[in-house]
């Protein structure tokens, strides 16, 4: 047993696991659901490393439900009403003005593409070239940081991987974790819906700054969630 969180948080996502059913936005739905009915950090916390166990990867978006209950308990990592973010604009491969968008953000608050390589972080992993089950999650618009069935309230610890397919078109991959499960460059198998595509990944960001990857990919990207 990890000093992590004790035995009535197991069982407390375990039920989760056990009233979804193996659906899990529905196990979502449910976790958003206990995580609103906590009020102490420290018990948001131990939720979300039993969710880790359970669901048996660093990177479940059960456990970032829990973590980012657990954040918003002890004031951090609030979402300001107004936030700094590149223009609504699609600035297309116009260098010039994709250099334009991003020199009003932070260069902290930028994608990973857009800082300097020693910056980069990803969760060790052995999984180089094995296969991961995706789920879609919704159609998102990156700068209002909304979409169907999308609530940044509840991901906002998570990180946004960018990745690309065979035939060129961003993808993004929702992670329950603040780091990256692959590097930039990394080729991945990805299941879906009935099929299995190779991507590459080309960027990552965390969630909560996701509107800043506007003037390099579009407004409206399609995003999924590891399931």
């Amino acid at each position: 047993m990890s000093a992590q969180y004790g035995t009535k948080d197991l069982m407390r996502i375990q039920d989760i696991m056990k009233k979804s059913n193996g659906d899990l936005f529905e196990a979502f739905k449910l976790a958003v659901r206990m995580a609103g009915e906590i009020e102490d950090p420290g018990k948001a916390m131990a939720r979300g490393y039993a969710a880790i166990e359970v669901y048996r990867s660093l990177y479940s978006p059960i456990a970032g439900v829990f973590f980012t209950r657990a954040c918003d308990l002890s004031g951090e990592n609030d979402i300001r009403d107004i936030r700094v973010m590149a223009s609504m604009n699609s600035v297309g491969d116009n260098e010039e003005a994709i250099e334009e968008a991003f020199s009003r953000i932070p260069i902290e608050k930028q994608p990973a593409s857009r800082r300097p390589e020693e910056t980069w972080e990803r969760i060790q992993t052995s999984n180089k070239r094995g296969f991961s089950d995706i789920l879609p999650l919704a159609k998102i618009n990156v700068v209002k940081s909304t979409g169907p069935g999308f609530e940044i309230k509840y991901m906002k610890n998570g990180t946004m991987e960018v990745w690309k397919n065979t035939e060129d078109k961003v993808r993004l991959v929702y992670t329950g974790s603040c780091l990256p499960t692959s590097g930039i460059g990394d080729q991945k198998d990805f299941k879906f819906e009935g099929k299995r595509e190779t991507w590459t990944m080309v960027d990552y960001i965390e969630v909560v700054n996701m509107m800043n990857l506007q003037p390099l990919y579009g407004t409206s990207l399609t995003a999924y969630m590891y399931n």
